[in-house]
């Protein structure tokens, strides 16, 4: 069965949507699933300073305030000997 189910309360986990939107039982934004920010961790360049759901893989504005995006310095994970 494929889950399309990317948006989560972050109150109430049985609360998910395909979109964002809120959630009915508190109001509070439904944010990306647990998969969803792996997913976004691994191929996001830019990200809203104030809406860490809202990225993009290209400068762009916010959606949701219009601020500009900034770029995401990646992370290099070491292996210590």
């Amino acid at each position: 069965m494929h889950d399309d189910k990317n948006f989560v309360c972050p109150m109430h986990a049985d609360v998910t949507s395909d979109k964002p939107g809120k959630c009915s039982k508190c109001g509070m934004d439904l944010t990306k699933s647990k998969k969803e920010h792996m997913k976004m961790e691994v191929t996001k360049l830019y990200v809203c300073p104030m809406h860490a759901d809202i990225t993009s893989d290209k400068p762009a504005k916010c959606s949701k305030c219009g601020m500009d995006l900034q770029k995401v310095k990646q992370k290099v994970k070491t292996v210590k000997d």
